[in-house]
């Protein structure tokens, strides 16, 4: 089991410049169900996509579409 922290999430998520390509491939080896976020890490998404929207609402929008919130187990 693997909880993955905001900047991981932040790191893997689609469209980012300038990934990390180590991160992006340690997270493509690991089976779907061992990857988990908690509460804390999907508040601060949600938080910087609220933030995001209210600055440049089409990026915000755009991000709240590909959020991972309803993928991954989440623990509390």
């Amino acid at each position: 089991m693997f909880v993955l922290d905001t900047n991981v999430v932040s790191e893997l998520r689609y469209g980012k410049p300038n990934q990390s390509t180590l991160v992006r491939a340690w997270a493509a080896a690991q089976p779907a169900s061992t990857l988990y976020l908690s509460a804390i890490t999907i508040l601060e998404l949600e938080l910087g996509i609220q933030s995001l929207e209210r600055r440049i609402p089409p990026q915000g929008s755009a991000l709240r579409c590909t959020s991972p919130i309803h993928g991954p187990s989440v623990t509390p």
